[in-house]
């Protein structure tokens, strides 16, 4: 399902949880893919929210740390997202909870980053998230949807993606638009 949350963002999801184990990997590979078709050979910044020792992005090389309202946050920078990197995002303990995002900014953009930090952290939910300008992903609820604020691709391309990734595994795909001043969906 492909969801139109205002004029910045949309979301693609399942319409029901993740109930069975087979649902959750084929959900896991359609994310994978929806990350590739979104970030593939671009730059962007892998923001950790409060990382672990085990988070992914402590395993990969030009990442810093900093702290943003008494919370700690890592940066990950990366010159060009790899299909593998992108897998393994998706795959990401802290990517399916919502610790791990995305956003296509690099080092040199830190004062932006950190608003944007502030920005979506400080939002009630995903519909609440005030308008900022740059370009986030980050997965939404209990992992199955991926959220993307200010895609950089138009929504027909979009939609044609998401309906080509649930046919994978077969499948059906919808588009429906929620108006964030009522919460209220559309189709």
């Amino acid at each position: 399902m492909l969801k139109l949350l205002g004029s910045n963002s949309i979301e693609i999801g399942l319409p029901v949880p993740l109930e069975t184990i087979d649902v959750y990997w084929q959900w896991r590979q359609v994310a994978a893919q929806f990350l590739s078709f979104a970030f593939l050979h671009r730059s962007a910044c892998l923001i950790t929210v409060s990382p672990q020792r085990w988070s992914l992005g402590q395993e990969l090389k030009a990442n810093s740390e900093i702290v943003v309202d008494h919370k700690p946050y890592l940066l990950t920078f990366i010159d060009s997202c790899s299909a593998e990197l992108l897998a393994e995002v998706s795959e990401s303990e802290d990517f399916e909870r919502g610790l791990l995002w995305l956003i296509a900014l690099n080092e040199n953009h830190k004062a932006e980053m950190i608003e944007t930090i502030r920005a979506v952290t400080t939002s009630d939910s995903l519909l609440s998230v005030p308008q900022i300008d740059q370009e986030l992903m980050r997965s939404a609820g209990d992992g199955s949807a991926i959220h993307w604020l200010n895609p950089y691709k138009s929504l027909h391309d979009i939609a044609s993606a998401a309906a080509k990734l649930a046919q994978f595994p077969g499948w059906d795909f919808d588009t429906i638009t929620i108006d964030p001043l009522v919460n209220k969906y559309e189709e």
